[in-house]
């Protein structure tokens, strides 16, 4: 279990870290990742973008949960499982200690 969080954990942050990466201001594939394109949408979804990285890193964790081993399609599964079960966390996280603030116009008056 405690490969587990920590396989989650350096994932979370490797996610981060690419996200804040301006990726839209390298020379050659800048381009590809600036507002609108594909890779744009891809690069700054959490559920995405974990799917990628956490892959790869089931491999190098040798993470297993399935009762089952195929070598790269059990990869690509703990990816999405984790990824998922990650972003979940994160939303959960971002709506209790998010600060809602809500003002109210009176624009009928005016």
């Amino acid at each position: 279990m405690n490969d587990f969080l920590a396989y989650a954990a350096i994932g979370k942050l490797i996610i981060y870290i690419i996200q804040i990466f301006p990726l839209d201001g390298l020379p050659l594939i800048g381009r590809l990742f600036q507002d609108g394109r594909y890779l744009y949408k891809w690069w700054k979804c959490d559920l995405c973008l974990g799917v990628w990285v956490y892959a790869p890193l089931s491999f190098l964790y040798n993470i297993n949960f399935l009762p089952f081993y195929i070598p790269v399609i059990n990869e690509i599964i703990m990816g999405m499982v984790t990824s998922f079960l990650v972003h979940l966390i994160s939303l959960g996280w971002k709506e209790k200690f998010t600060v809602l603030s809500v003002e109210w116009t009176d624009a009928d008056n005016e």
